[in-house]
């Protein structure tokens, strides 16, 4: 069965933030950066009952701060969902972990240009591993997948949550695309149910690319 309006998730990375850990935990400019995601969203959702949207949220405050922004302006009346798969990195060793972040930062860098890299964020006494985390993410995907094939009617899923989450899906697909930004997002449409042969879109930005569904299911689709 096909639909010419398919199943959408959309991944969106939390906005702006101080790390406070203070509800919403989001900038004035991140306030800013989620509402011009939403405009942008909006010609993907709008058209569909509110009913078929359903929000769901990292539990960090960050996160959930985000869903709140972009739930007001897509005027979404229903509940916002906690997802703990889609939490964020589980630090083991706070001053260790803060040594390196503040390494990252020096001569205005970023954490970001070297996660994906650097060996440390492997090192499980500091971190939850990045291979635990993309093990995670899968474990998402197939838990949503299972949840939207009870629906026959298109349904769209918004999910916010963080970089090292999120981040390591795009790089399988485009190596060398800039990496996921505040507020920034990534959509995946396909049919269901998922099975051989059908085809999921990716598009992040400009850049779109067909995949086999299944692997969106799989949790070794995960790059190094």
């Amino acid at each position: 069965m096909s639909f010419s309006f398919p199943h959408q998730i959309i991944f969106v990375r939390h906005a702006q933030t101080t790390y406070s850990n203070v509800f919403p935990d989001i900038t004035p400019e991140g306030v800013e950066q989620l509402q011009c995601t939403a405009k942008t969203l909006q010609s993907f959702i709008v058209k569909k009952p509110h009913a078929d949207l359903t929000i769901i949220t990292s539990p960090a405050l960050r996160a959930q701060g985000s869903a709140g922004v972009l739930a007001e302006e897509l005027h979404y009346k229903g509940n916002i969902r906690t997802e703990p798969l889609l939490r964020d990195m589980h630090v083991r060793d706070w001053p260790r972990a803060k040594e390196l972040f503040q390494r990252c930062l020096m001569n205005g860098g970023r954490v970001e240009d070297v996660y994906d890299v650097d060996d440390r964020f492997e090192d499980t006494n500091i971190f939850e591993p990045r291979s635990s985390i993309q093990k995670r993410f899968f474990h998402y995907m197939r838990q949503l997948h299972e949840k939207l094939s009870q629906f026959p009617e298109p349904q769209c899923v918004l999910a916010v949550s963080h970089f090292e989450v999120l981040n390591h899906f795009l790089r399988s697909l485009w190596p060398d695309a800039p990496w996921l930004r505040y507020s920034s997002f990534f959509r995946i449409t396909m049919d269901h149910p998922i099975s051989h042969g059908r085809q999921a879109i990716v598009t992040y930005g400009e850049c779109s690319i067909n995949i086999n569904a299944s692997v969106l299911l799989q949790e070794k689709q995960a790059t190094s």
